[in-house]
C-alpha cells in the first residue's frame, strides 16, 4: 500500500494511461499469447508479472481500452478453467466497428423506430 501510495504522489493519476501507452500495453498483450480472445487470468497474469502492474493499473487498461475504442469487453466461458470470465478482443482481430461506432448505429436505429 506504501508503495502505491508514494507512487500517487509522482504522478497526477497512476491509473491513466495515454492512448498511445495504453494502446502499446494492449498490443504486447495480445502479441504475447497471440490469440484473439484473451481470457481476464490471462492478461492479469501477463500485466502482474511480465509488466509489473496493480490491480488498479489493470483494471485501468481494460475499462480505458474499451472507453477508448481499443478493445471489446465481454464474458466467456475460460475453456482452461470452464468458468465465466471476462474476455477482451480487439476489434482489428474481428473485422469489426470499434465499441462506440456499434452503440452509436444502436442508438440510431432506436431513434428511428420511435
Amino acid at each position: 500500500m506504501k508503495k502505491n501510495k508514494h507512487k500517487m504522489e509522482n504522478t497526477s493519476d497512476p491509473r491513466h494511461f495515454s492512448k498511445e501507452e495504453l494502446k502499446k500495453l494492449i498490443d504486447a498483450l495480445f502479441n504475447h499469447y497471440k490469440q484473439v480472445h484473451i481470457y481476464e487470468s490471462d492478461f492479469k497474469t501477463y500485466y502482474k508479472n511480465i509488466k509489473g502492474l496493480t490491480e488498479e493499473e489493470i483494471y485501468k487498461i481494460w475499462t480505458q481500452g474499451y472507453a477508448e475504442d481499443l478493445i471489446y469487453v465481454g464474458v466467456n466461458i475460460n475453456p482452461k478453467t470452464n468458468k465465466l470470465e471476462l474476455v477482451i478482443s480487439r476489434p482489428e482481430d474481428l473485422g469489426e466497428p470499434p465499441p462506440s461506432e456499434i452503440d452509436q448505429a444502436i442508438r440510431e436505429q432506436l431513434e428511428d423506430e420511435t
